[in-house]
This record gives C-alpha cells, sequence and structure tokens, in this order.
C-alpha cells in the first residue's frame, strides 16, 4: 500500500500526458483562439447557456439545453478529480473556452444547435461519474491513465469541432464539415466508452477478486484487459479509417474528372527546373512585403503585384514562392497555422491555360484536394449537374468564392497575369472575393493572400495601385541572383575551355552588365557561349563586335549558331523542330518529337533508323528548354520540351525565321494524312498493329489524334497560304471525314479553285469540338483498339529490347476522349482510369450514400431526377387521408396506378374481388406510365399469387413497354425479377431507340441467353444504327460475328463497317458463308467508300 501511495505523491505538480494532449491541443488553436479560451471558466459557459435560453425563449424557438448537463458535470468531476490526485490546477479551463465558443456560433443556427446538443449529450451519456472512485484512484494509480485518455479524448473532440464552427462561412460548408466530423466522432464515442467499462465498479471488483485468487498484480491485470479493448478498437478504427479515405479518394477522383482543370501542376514542375531555380530565388521569401504577406498575424492587405519586363524572372520567382509554401504547409499540418495553397500559370498562346475560367478550375481542383469538407460540398454540388454547366465561368467561380472565403488561411499565387486577355475581370473577381459587399476590408480580406506576378504593360497597372508593388528592375536580391547565376555558369565554362581567371570574371562583368534585370539574357547569352564546340569559337563570341547587347542580339547569336548551322542536316532538322514546338497546342515530349521525325504517313511507314541520336538542346541550343512533368518519371524521352521563353517565339515568327501559318498547314497536312494512312484504319488484325508499333508508327499518335482538327481549322481560318499547300491539307482532312463516316461523299473533287472553295466550305460546316462529332464513339473505339494493342506488346518479355517501345511512353491507362487532358497522360491503375470515364459517359450521380448510383451514375440529368424520385421520395403522410372506397372497379384501379396514387391502388386491392386477368392491364400501365413504385407493389402480388402478373406474355410485354420508353430503372427492375423473360425481339425494339440507350442493352444482355443475340448484331447494323453496333462490336463475343462483315457489305454503310472492323473481330481478310471475300460483295454492289476500306 505504502509503495502505491508513494506512487501517487510522486506525479504531483504536472503530468506528461496532460501536458502534452494541451500543447497538442493549444498548437492546433490560433493566436486570437488560445487568447480567448485561456481565461474560460464554467461559469462563463453557464451565462452563455442562459443567455442562448434567454434568446431563444424570446424568439419561441427554445431547445431542450438540458442535453449538455451531464456533459458539464462530467467536466467538473475530471476536474475535481484531477486537481486532488493529480495535483493539476485549472486542467480542464482548455475544454470551457471552447465549448462556450462552439455554443455560441453554434446557436445562430438552430439546426445546427440541436446537432451539437446531440453530440454533446451522447458523450455525457458515456461518461461515468468519476467521484465514485476515490478510493481507487488512490490505491492504484495505474487508473489514472484512464483519466488521462478522457482528457484527451474531450480535447480531440473538440478540436474536431472547431474544424467546423471556426472556419469562415462555416455556414455554407456545415452540412458536409459535419459529415467529416462525425466520422471523427465516432471512435473517439467508442474510445469514452472502452474507458467508462474499464472504470465501471463490477469489472474493476471482479478484475481484484480474480487477481486476489491468483496473486497477479491488478495493474498487470488492468494493463491486459486495457490492451484486449485498445486492440479491438483500433483494428475497427482503422477499418473505418480505410473505409473513409477510399470513400474520400473516390469523391475526389470523380470531382477531379467533373473540374478538368488544365494541369496546373506541370506548369509548376517546369518552371521549377529552370537551370538557375537552384540558384536564385530564395531573396523573394525575405523581402519585407513577403514576409509580411506571409505572417497571418499581420493585418495589412493581402495582396503584392511582382512587377517586371519580359524575361526577368517572374515565373521562377512565382515558383520559388510556391516551393516555400509547400514545404511551409507540410511543417504546420498539425497546427493553428495550416492552410491552403493554390497556383496557376496563364499561357496566352495554350487556350485551356490563358482564360478567366481555367484559373478557376485550376484554383477549385487544388482547394478541394486540401480541404475534406469543401471536397464534399462541391461533390454533392456537381455530382448532379451537367458537366459543360458545373464548368461553366458563372457556376465555377461561385464555388471557387465560396471555397476561398471558407478558408482560415490561403494563399494564391498567379503568375503572367498579362497573358490573360480577361485580366481586367479576373482582378475585379478577387476583388470582390476579398471585400465585403459594402466595400469595406473584412474577414475575407485577412483569410486571402493574394500574389499576382506580370508585366507591365500601362493598363493593369491602374487597376492594381493599391496592391504592394515589388519592382524587379530595382530589387537588389534580383541583381545579386543574375550575378550568382553568371559566377556558376561562368565556372563551368572556364572549366570547359582551359580558360584563366580573368576571363571568367569577364563573362561575368559582360554579362550582368548587359542583362538589365533579365534573367533571361543571361541564361540564353551564357547557355550559348558554354555551347560552342572551341575555345576558338568562344572568343569570337566574347568580342565586343558580336557579344550581345540586349535580349533581341542575344537570340540573333543563337541563331546564327542554330539555323545558319553549316551542317545542312542539322540546320534542317533544328528547324522543324522549332516549327513543331511553336505551333503545337501543347507541349510535347521528346519522344513525341523523335517519333513524328521517324514517320511518313504519305507510305504509312516509320523507321526507327531515323530517330535522333542527338539531344534536342545540342539540336537547338539555349532556345529550348526541357523538364520532366513528374519528377519521379524521368525516363529518356520523357523530357518536355518547350521554348525557352514566349519572347523567343515572337522573335522567330517576327524576323521569319518561322512562318506559323506554314508550320500549321504543314501540322495538319502531317496529322490528316496521319489519320487516313494504312496503320490507322480500322480492320487492322493486332498483329498488324504490333507490328507498326514495333516500328514506333504509334509514337505521335495521342498528339494527332487529339488536335489533327484543330490544326486544319487553322488553316480553314488563315488568310494567306501557300495554295498548293492549302489544298492538299483540305483534301486529306476530307478523306478522313468521308472515310470516317462523318460527312457523305457526293461527287468526286477537282483541284480548280471552285472545288476547292466548295471543299472549304463543307469542312467549315463540321462542329468544331470533335466532342460533338456523330462519328465520335467510333474514333474512340479505334484509339482503345491501338492502346490495347501496344499495351499487349509492352507488357510481353522479349529477348531484346525493341527500341521504338520507348516512343510510347510509360502510361497505359489514359481517358479515350480526345479533348480531355488525360487523353495524352493518365493513371496508375485500370480501376482508377474507369471511374474518370465513367464521369465523362455517366456524369450524373446520385448524392444518397449508400445508393447503387452514387458510383455508377446515369447519362442524363433526367434519368437521374427520375432515380431520385422513385428511390429517394420526400413524401409527407397526406393532412387529410381519403376515405376508403366501398367498390372496386377496374376502371377505378386503372386510375389510380396511370396516376402513381399507391394508397389508392392498395386500398382498392386490400377489398378484393379482382379478375386475376386484370393483373395484366394493371401492370403494362404502371410500366407505360413510368410508376415504379407501382409496379414494384404489383409484382410482389404477383409472386405471393394475388395476381397473375406473369400470366402468358405479360413479363416480355411490361419490359418492352418500360424498354420503348427508354426507362432503365424499371428495366432494371423487371430484369431482377423471378421468372420475367423477354425474347430477342425485345433487344432490337431497344435497339431502335434514338439515341441508343447502352445502359439498358447492358441490362437485358446481362439476362439475356446467348442464342439469337447475333440476330440483334445483324438488325443494328442493317439498321444503320453504327452507335449500336459499335456497342456490340465492343461488348459480345468474337463468336457472335461470323455473318457480320457480309452483312455490313451488303447495307454498304461505312460507319457501321468501321465500327466492326476496329473491333478487331472480324476479318476483312476471312472467307464468307458463300466463299467470296467481302471485297467481291462490295465489288458486286458498286459502293466506293466500301471498296476503298476493304
Amino acid at each position: 500500500m505504502s509503495s502505491s501511495v508513494s506512487q501517487t505523491q510522486a506525479r504531483t505538480g504536472s503530468d506528461p500526458v496532460f501536458d502534452k494532449a494541451a500543447a497538442k491541443f493549444k498548437k492546433r488553436l490560433t493566436k486570437d483562439q488560445a487568447a480567448k479560451f485561456a481565461n474560460c471558466t464554467i461559469d462563463d459557459v453557464r451565462d452563455q447557456i442562459r443567455d442562448i435560453q434567454n434568446c431563444h425563449g424570446a424568439q419561441r424557438r427554445l431547445r431542450n439545453m438540458e442535453r449538455i448537463s451531464k456533459f458539464v458535470e462530467g467536466m467538473l468531476q475530471l476536474g475535481t478529480v484531477v486537481e486532488v490526485f493529480l495535483n493539476l490546477d485549472n486542467t480542464v479551463a482548455l475544454i470551457w473556452g471552447p465549448m462556450k465558443f462552439l455554443l455560441v456560433t453554434a446557436s445562430t443556427w438552430i439546426d445546427t444547435l440541436d446537432s451539437l446538443l446531440d453530440v454533446y449529450g451522447q458523450i455525457g451519456e458515456v461518461l461515468p461519474d468519476l467521484t465514485r472512485y476515490r478510493q481507487i484512484y488512490k490505491e492504484y494509480p495505474s487508473v489514472h491513465t484512464h483519466l488521462e485518455a478522457y482528457y484527451c479524448d474531450i480535447l480531440q473532440f473538440h478540436s474536431n469541432a472547431l474544424d467546423v464552427f471556426a472556419r469562415p462561412g462555416w455556414k455554407v460548408l456545415f452540412h458536409s464539415a459535419w459529415k467529416t466530423f462525425k466520422t471523427q466522432f465516432d471512435p473517439i464515442l467508442k474510445s469514452l466508452e472502452r474507458h467508462r467499462v474499464m472504470l465501471s465498479e463490477e469489472k474493476l471488483t471482479a478484475v481484484m477478486q480474480e487477481t486476489q485468487k491468483q496473486g497477479q498484480s491488478i495493474q498487470d491485470k488492468l494493463h491486459q484487459l486495457n490492451r484486449d479493448l485498445q486492440e479491438r478498437d483500433k483494428k475497427d478504427a482503422e477499418r473505418d479509417l480505410i473505409t473513409l479515405q477510399s470513400q474520400i479518394h473516390q469523391q475526389y477522383r470523380i470531382v477531379e474528372s467533373k473540374i478538368n482543370a488544365p494541369n496546373y501542376h506541370e506548369d509548376y514542375e517546369i518552371a521549377s527546373q529552370k537551370p538557375f531555380q537552384s540558384t536564385s530565388g530564395q531573396w523573394i521569401i525575405s523581402h519585407p512585403l513577403v514576409s509580411e504577406w506571409l505572417d497571418f498575424r499581420s493585418q495589412a492587405d493581402g495582396k503584392i503585384y511582382l512587377s517586371g519586363i519580359p524575361g526577368a524572372g517572374k515565373t521562377v520567382l512565382t515558383s520559388s514562392l510556391i516551393t516555400h509554401l509547400k514545404e511551409l504547409k507540410s511543417s504546420t499540418r498539425d497546427s493553428g497555422d495550416r492552410f491552403t495553397i493554390s497556383y496557376f500559370y496563364f499561357k496566352h498562346d495554350q487556350p485551356k491555360k490563358n482564360s478567366f475560367v481555367s484559373l478557376l478550375l485550376a484554383l477549385l481542383a487544388q482547394l478541394v484536394a486540401q480541404d475534406e469538407s469543401l471536397l464534399d460540398h462541391v461533390y454533392q454540388a456537381c455530382r448532379s449537374i451537367d458537366p459543360q454547366l458545373f464548368r461553366s465561368l458563372d457556376e465555377v467561380s461561385r464555388h471557387v468564392s465560396t471555397a476561398l472565403q471558407s478558408q482560415s488561411r490561403c494563399f494564391v499565387i498567379v503568375d503572367g497575369l498579362d497573358e490573360c486577355p480577361e485580366a481586367p475581370k479576373v482582378l475585379e473577381w478577387f476583388d470582390s472575393v476579398m471585400f465585403n459587399q459594402d466595400g469595406t476590408s473584412g474577414a475575407a480580406d485577412s483569410n486571402i493572400r493574394l500574389f499576382i506576378s506580370g508585366q507591365r504593360d500601362g493598363i493593369l497597372e491602374s487597376q492594381m495601385s493599391h496592391y504592394k508593388i515589388i519592382h524587379l528592375d530595382m530589387s537588389p536580391g534580383h541583381g545579386q541572383d543574375i550575378k550568382e547565376y553568371s559566377e556558376a555558369m561562368a565556372s563551368k565554362i572556364r572549366a570547359k575551355f582551359s580558360l584563366d581567371l580573368e576571363y571568367e570574371q569577364d563573362i561575368v562583368l559582360c554579362v550582368t552588365s548587359h542583362a538589365c534585370g533579365m534573367f533571361l539574357y543571361a541564361q540564353i547569352v551564357l547557355t550559348n557561349l558554354i555551347s560552342q564546340t572551341s575555345k576558338y569559337d568562344f572568343k569570337q563570341e566574347m568580342k565586343a563586335e558580336t557579344f550581345p547587347d540586349g535580349l533581341e542580339q542575344a537570340y540573333e547569336r543563337v541563331i546564327v549558331r542554330v539555323l545558319r548551322n553549316p551542317n545542312k542536316s542539322e540546320r534542317a532538322v533544328a528547324k522543324h523542330i522549332l516549327g513543331i514546338i511553336i505551333c503545337a497546342f501543347r507541349p510535347l515530349h521528346w519522344r513525341e518529337i523523335k517519333s513524328k521525325l521517324c514517320i511518313n504517313p504519305s507510305k504509312s511507314e516509320a523507321d526507327i533508323d531515323r530517330d535522333l541520336v542527338m539531344s534536342c538542346k545540342q539540336i537547338c541550343s539555349s532556345l529550348v528548354d526541357i523538364s520532366y512533368v513528374e519528377s519521379s518519371i524521368s525516363s529518356p524521352g520523357e523530357e518536355i520540351i518547350d521554348l525557352v521563353h514566349s519572347s523567343a517565339k515572337t522573335y522567330l515568327v517576327q524576323t521569319k525565321e518561322i512562318d506559323l501559318p506554314t508550320e500549321n498547314a504543314k501540322m495538319a497536312l502531317f496529322c490528316a494524312e496521319y489519320m487516313v494512312s494504312q496503320p490507322l484504319t480500322p480492320g487492322l488484325s493486332k498483329q498488324d498493329i504490333r507490328d507498326f508499333a514495333t516500328k514506333g508508327y504509334y509514337g505521335f499518335h495521342d498528339y494527332a489524334v487529339a488536335f489533327w482538327w484543330k490544326h486544319v481549322q487553322q488553316v480553314l481560318a488563315a488568310s494567306q497560304l501557300d495554295t498548293d499547300l492549302t489544298r492538299r491539307v483540305l483534301q486529306a482532312a476530307h478523306r478522313y471525314v468521308i472515310e470516317s463516316g462523318q460527312l457523305e461523299e457526293i461527287g468526286s473533287l477537282h483541284d480548280s479553285g471552285e472545288d476547292i472553295q466548295s471543299l472549304k466550305t463543307k469542312l467549315e460546316g463540321l462542329p468544331q469540338n470533335l466532342r460533338d462529332w456523330d462519328i465520335i464513339k467510333f474514333y474512340e473505339m479505334r484509339v482503345v483498339a491501338i492502346r490495347q494493342s501496344i499495351g499487349d506488346l509492352i507488357s510481353q518479355p522479349h529477348e531484346r529490347k525493341i527500341q521504338a517501345l520507348a516512343l510510347y511512353g510509360p502510361w497505359r491507362y489514359k481517358c479515350r476522349k480526345p479533348w480531355c487532358h488525360s487523353f495524352s497522360r493518365g493513371f496508375e491503375k485500370a480501376q482508377q482510369q474507369q471511374i474518370h470515364v465513367n464521369q465523362h459517359e455517366l456524369p450524373f450521380t446520385c448524392e444518397h450514400p449508400g445508393c447503387f448510383a452514387t458510383e455508377v451514375g446515369f447519362e442524363k440529368e433526367t434519368d437521374l431526377k427520375t432515380h431520385a424520385r422513385r428511390w429517394h421520395p420526400k413524401e409527407q403522410p397526406p393532412l387529410f387521408p381519403a376515405p376508403k372506397q366501398t367498390t372496386t372497379s377496374q376502371s377505378a384501379i386503372l386510375k389510380a396506378i396511370r396516376t402513381g396514387d399507391l394508397q389508392s391502388v392498395r386500398s382498392l386491392v386490400e377489398q378484393g374481388n379482382i379478375v386475376p386477368s386484370w393483373g395484366i392491364s394493371f401492370l403494362q400501365t404502371a410500366v407505360q406510365n413510368g410508376h415504379l413504385h407501382v409496379v414494384r407493389y404489383l409484382t410482389e402480388l404477383g409472386a405471393n399469387g394475388t395476381l397473375w402478373i406473369w400470366r402468358n406474355n405479360s413479363s416480355t410485354l411490361a419490359l418492352n413497354a418500360a424498354v420503348k420508353r427508354a426507362d432503365l430503372e424499371i428495366v432494371t427492375f423487371l430484369c431482377g425479377v423471378d421468372g420475367s423473360e423477354f425474347s430477342y425481339k425485345t433487344l432490337c425494339k431497344c435497339v431502335e431507340i434514338v439515341p441508343f440507350p447502352k445502359s439498358i442493352m447492358t441490362m437485358l444482355l446481362t439476362r439475356y441467353p446467348p442464342r439469337n443475340i447475333d440476330y440483334v448484331l445483324y438488325f443494328a447494323i442493317r439498321s444503320r444504327n453504327v452507335t449500336a453496333t459499335a456497342y456490340f462490336a465492343e461488348h459480345l463475343h468474337v463468336s457472335i460475328f461470323h455473318r457480320a462483315l457480309e452483312i455490313a457489305v451488303e447495307v454498304a454503310y461505312l460507319p457501321c463497317l468501321d465500327a466492326l472492323l476496329s473491333s478487331g473481330k472480324t476479318d476483312p481478310n476471312s472467307r464468307l458463308s458463300n466463299g467470296d471475300l467481302a471485297l467481291h460483295v462490295a465489288c458486286a454492289s458498286g459502293s466506293i467508300p466500301i471498296i476503298r476500306r476493304l
């Protein structure tokens, strides 16, 4: 006993567990919160409860505040016990402060107050009467661990609750934030219950009796029991955490696909890999204006404008700031200084990165990735809305405004604002978000910190007059960065050419004196110097008469070396590469550029021997930069190749070194001929595709498929182009749209000006966006077939590595939609790919947790609304129920069924006197009127014999009616009813529906036996339904297609033929049933497009 007492006495003054829990809790508080909570007492809480009751009582909105009493009493007992037995004063003071804050905040919205009182009540119910165990606390110090656990759990509970109620604009995100809170609350409640069990009088008595019998230490026994309960709760918590993380990950994937933001991360990675990034930019972090901007305790205006001339290095400095914030965020993850980061790089020559809505989409994508409550809020908003509407300016600006204003702390960094045509609108929007409606600076102004970089153009400055401005050309730190970079490069140049120290110093002096604050100048000049092939050439470049004075002359010196290269082959390749880069609609990988140089689309050939052995930097020198999108994927060929700066493009175009319209027309011609070349025609066997793949033919496939039509549109819009080149582009494009079935061929075309103009007019009439083309499904099928064959080839073991396979990159699971940013890059797993594709094809998902439609949605918004009405009705019981009918008639029941009045239908059926044969018309009527709840009721009656629902062909007739009205849910329900039957004619009725309902056909095929399914395929072909034909070609077994090709040739409809050939399930070289080839049948019919294809 004396030992126990001495242990108790040894714990006076402080307790490490209590201290650690309190320190962890305080760390998550803001400075303002810590000050407010410090001196709060139980009396303050009681006064606040009375104030809330008085206020709500006056408004006749009283709530049962008694629910909180057990919690308050439990905390008072905890404070008393801790003070007596652990000699810790004022320990529970940290509980009263947050409690008062939560009550004050929640009381402003009555529903949230109820929710808060409920959770306080739940905790109060599991708290034991701690004063009953005074003797145990005194004799057994090991029991003190449960007091510590109570304290830690309550602090964690309040910390989680503060995340809900302490954020700005908490009411907007409350429902989503409360979901997150509830998932965190359940483990805390379980932990409290476990400790209550451990402290229960019966449990302690049983433990003491058992240990007396066995001579075992009660301390050991209690520890063992606690470990067992902890292990159980730990397993439950781990399981729940895995489920929650999976749900959050899936939510993010769906939201990310809906947002479909431009690739902001890629721009950051590229900017962060600039040659001088590692040695520059750090001064911006310690700049007085930026230091104040980074400090949220500062009440200074949260807007900074970084101003500089083109090429000064603004993007590098912006990226340095982003990197610093990312590192800071990682170090403050569990503190009260938590914050979010979002950024965007405007690119004037990239349509997806130069608009206001592009900025908003990028910001939203980043914010939902850092805020689970916001993620759930946006998820609920976007799941039931058309993706195009969700991405509209009005809709996305509303969500981003909510997202920013709901952050406790948020940093927003925007680079290159001058490259956005809508820059004034961007500034106006930020002003509206960061200021209150009355025009005064409010909470949002101090919560949001905005950093914008841009070029001085004399226009934006007036709108940004209230910003704190950093002028790069006046910043000593910037000049020092240029000097340090020059010194580092000069040292390398000296080592390469074995120069004297004097030369090294001359290099630094010459570069820094001519740079005038322009980092780009220093980079180009120094890279040009180190790229010289001899000391003589180097000295020639250093002469005063040749050393460049200004950026334009710096470009001129590089042009002399690259495009005046005496080596004709290197000169031609350099110009070709620069032309590709300048006209491309997205940054290209080096492997894609090399692949294009290996391909001759007019001959359908690729020669891997044409693969360049020199690097892009060796060929184009300092005109280009190389970087990697993912630092983890830095294999040869994955480099992103881009011009060193947008000013390089301007210089090359203005000096006529590169003719942009001509280069674009050349790219259009290449891509159009590529699209109609043999390796991309439908009907190639997998082996043929593999043969072309081993030669590298598909290395440029992702880019050509996605952007060929954009390049053609540029040609259509050009006013001055070589006539012969224009004609060849238009003819190649026309050939593709004819062969693909997007246009029907009418007569033959000649090279006359009149025919070319007619051709141009026809092409201009096609949809500008590929997603609006009629043959897009067939277009995607061809992409998928080629990718699958390449994937199979790459996954096979090879005795020697095939060189060409390196041209296809590391991504295997890509999106099939050419307009999607994930078309050329992809996902690590097939499951991620499928979730993404579902967001394109089945974008409307249900918002009710646990519903089957939360993961696989609907094609149309109307289908989702129908689903919600049927499966999740918001029905209210009638205030005045209709009296029961005293008579039963067929017409009365049919009337109730037509109107969906299930209550009346039940009432009439329960009265009896129903003729069994009536059940047929009952079910059909319910289906024809779309009342699933009535259909379910009637089928249940049929199952128990009340009605003969499935008599004769009634099940088929009902299913046909459901198919005819394209009602997926009724079709799904009827297919799942025991005894339901239907014939292939039902499938044919499904084929007749416009647009073709793929989801309904999928459901029918799961229930239909394989017999006669080939008739349905033939029916689709004869109906010229290319969508249905393409669907069957993708989903039916190859054995079904034995006559499909023959029928497609007889029908002579090219799109259906292409769909079959693209599937790889038909072979144009196999003999038909009569012994002929498909080509023979085509020749007999005289169909020129079919003959050409075969």
